[in-house]
This record gives structure tokens, sequence and C-alpha cells, in this order.
């Protein structure tokens, strides 16, 4: 049997306090997965990660939803 790991949004922003998204605690769950892959490593045979980017004119940007004055619609 194949075993693989999923590791989804593991990103810097997201995972660092000094990250401009930081998620309260998501520093000790990177500790947590490193402990996790560590132990299991002769388990699994396959890492698969995810990288959530946008792309300069993607709507989730905060200047898509503004005039050209900076107002919100």
């Amino acid at each position: 049997m194949k075993n693989a790991l999923l590791i989804i949004d593991a990103q810097f922003d997201f995972c660092n306090p000094n990250g401009s998204l930081f998620v309260p605690n998501a520093e000790k769950d990177m500790e947590k997965l490193k402990t996790l892959i560590i132990n299991n490593v002769n388990k699994i045979d396959h890492i698969c990660v995810t990288l959530d980017s946008h792309p300069v004119n993607d709507i989730s940007h905060a200047y898509f939803w503004e005039d050209k004055q900076g107002n919100s619609p």
C-alpha cells in the first residue's frame, strides 16, 4: 500500500508569526508536522504540498474592490 501525505497551504505568511496572514499556533502545527514526518519517514511514499497564490489582478486583493478614489463599492 502507498501512503501519501498532503500538506495544504503551509506557507510562511500563514505559519510564521512574522507572516502577513499568520494563523495563531500554526508554527506549533508545523513542528507537529515535522515530527510526524520524521517519525514516519519510512512509511510515507509521497509528500504533496499545495501553495496558495493570487495573481496581481485577483479579486482577493483589496484594490480590486475599490474605485479610482479608493472607495469600496
